[in-house]
């Protein structure tokens, strides 16, 4: 199920070209060093990505722009990469769907936890100065294309409940599907107001860059292409995602 998942999330751009990918991927690891992260929650990942297919170079010229401005949250430190897998992962599909030279401009965004309690604190200054730089970057640019890599709901008693995920199924589906609408509909205000009020009662990971992803590009509209999930059912567990094309 897992993998049909991905097919109908990558298909429909097998066919572009982008000159590069801006790739915002969740930071699973970053909570280890707060104190790199508390006033950088936008981790560049400055290197090339060697790969079973090839390697993928990162765009310098473009991520040399970029870390050079002040005040908009960018980590240059990726100590949180070290672990990490969310990158890698949509990378390997892209590498093998495009056989055209492309580079990547790779963040990991950090949980941005104090979002959901205040909107306008801290991060969310640093959320709206970092999204606008990437507005005003590519915004306009046909030769750029946004890959956001996370996933949804992570329930069950391997991540702290104490039912079994399968007890947990319909609820959660109910809010992974308002989840997805208000992304489809490039909506972060209601998104976040999702979030907020139980505080991200299902630790939905892809959070924190689908939400950097919105507020970056808010003129792009949606469409839900799949959702599943993922059920450890010997763990009592589970992990949904799903994916949605923007255009």
């Amino acid at each position: 199920m897992a993998l049909d998942s991905y097919v109908k999330a990558f298909a429909p751009i097998r066919e572009l070209q982008p000159k590069r990918v801006i790739l915002l991927a969740t930071a699973h690891y970053a909570g280890w060093y707060p104190d790199l992260y508390q006033d950088h929650p936008f981790i560049l990942v400055n290197k090339d990505f060697e790969l079973p297919l090839g390697t993928i170079s990162r765009d310098t010229e473009t991520i040399g722009r970029l870390q050079s401005q002040e005040n908009c949250g960018i980590a240059l430190h990726d100590r949180a990469h070290r672990m990490e897998h969310s990158i890698e992962l949509h990378l390997l599909f892209l590498s093998y769907l495009w056989t055209h030279d492309f580079k990547v401009v790779p963040f990991l965004v950090t949980g941005l936890q104090e979002l959901l309690y205040m909107d306008k604190g801290h991060h969310g200054q640093l959320v709206n100065r970092f999204t606008n730089l990437l507005n005003g970057e590519f915004a306009q640019d046909d030769e750029t294309f946004f890959l956001i890599s996370g996933d949804l709901a992570h329930i069950g008693k391997k991540f702290g409940d104490k039912q079994p995920a399968s007890d947990l199924f319909t609820e959660v589906e109910k809010f992974d599907q308002k989840f997805m609408q208000h992304g489809s509909a490039n909506n972060p205000k209601d998104m976040l107001q999702l979030m907020a009020k139980e505080i991200d009662p299902y630790r939905i990971c892809g959070f924190p860059p689908l939400y950097t992803f919105l507020n970056s590009m808010p003129g792009l509209k949606g469409e839900i292409l799949n959702y599943d999930l993922w059920d450890e059912r010997e763990r009592e567990s589970a992990v949904t995602f799903g994916s949605i094309l923007y255009t």
